[in-house]
């Protein structure tokens, strides 16, 4: 993985430049991988093709004034790419005066060529590719809880509790992604002539693992949890190399919990597991 930006300017001398300036750059243990092109219209063709471009450092004056211009207009409302951070760099102030460039587009740094230094194009770019990852981390957030929100919606709709286990544990693995998710489940006896509590055990993991191998990671699991009752009183929490949530159903219908391995146990990862594991306690049914 590398961090990508774009370098746009029909100068060469400022590409060379540009590139001796950020080519050992890295950004959380990241490279940074600079790509060139040397008109405004190369620039829009370049974003379509790459949408995950982080910054671009965009020239004014290339093919015709206005180029650099007409090109921000075209990847903010054209293509309608908000993530990109876009750095216009001008030897021209007078062609875009920087109140007005700053009030009419949606630029992130407005930088003149005559005052550049290697310094300041560093620090400028490191600022762009921050803002960058927050922003992505940002809108990862908000696909996270909007699929959460319309996917519980649809455990209201199974019509059996293997149906709702099941999809909740792949509810759990989408918002988690992980070599192993586990969801595991005791519930009451059936009837009167039974005693022993029924166990429910559902797994999900990635498509190139099978399911022998995820069926003998989960019971190696509930193994070595079962060597260590006291932390299952104490749910959530970090186990291993994963994170355990608890899941109890309403009434005292069933016990049980959620685990995700090799999970990044971030704080919103920490927020949305238990949410999901609350709302699937009033949802699920027996």
């Amino acid at each position: 993985m590398s961090h990508l930006v774009l370098i746009v300017d029909d100068e060469p001398d400022i590409h060379t430049a540009t590139e001796l300036s950020l080519k050992r750059m890295r950004f959380q243990d990241q490279k940074v991988e600079l790509k060139s092109v040397t008109s405004g219209a190369f620039a829009v063709d370049f974003v379509k093709a790459y949408p995950e471009t982080a910054v671009i450092l965009m020239d004014v004056v290339m093919e015709d004034q206005q180029a650099g211009l007409n090109a921000i207009h075209q990847i903010r409302e054209t293509l309608e790419n908000q993530m990109v951070r876009i750095l216009l760099r001008t030897g021209q102030p007078g062609q875009a005066p920087e109140k007005a460039v700053i009030d009419n587009y949606d630029i992130d740094g407005y930088l003149s060529k005559a005052e550049m230094t290697q310094t300041k194009l560093y620090s400028a770019v490191r600022s762009a590719l921050k803002s960058f990852i927050e922003l992505q981390a940002l809108q990862r957030h908000r696909d996270a809880l909007t699929y959460l929100n319309q996917s519980l919606l649809t455990l209201h709709q199974s019509q059996s509790l293997d149906e709702s286990l099941q999809r909740l544990v792949e509810i759990a693995s989408s918002l988690a992604p992980s070599p192993l998710t586990l969801l595991y489940l005791e519930t009451p006896p059936t009837d009167d002539t039974d005693q022993n509590n029924q166990s429910h055990l559902y797994f999900h993991g990635p498509d190139d693992c099978s399911t022998d191998q995820l069926e003998q990671s989960s019971h190696d699991l509930l193994k070595h949890l079962g060597q260590e009752p006291q932390l299952l009183q104490n749910l959530p929490a970090a186990y291993a190399d994963g994170y355990l949530v608890p899941l109890n159903l309403l009434g005292d219908a069933g016990q049980g919990f959620i685990y995700a391995q090799n999970a990044d146990q971030n704080d919103f990862l920490m927020q949305t597991l238990p949410i999901l594991a609350a709302h699937a306690a009033l949802a699920v049914r027996l």
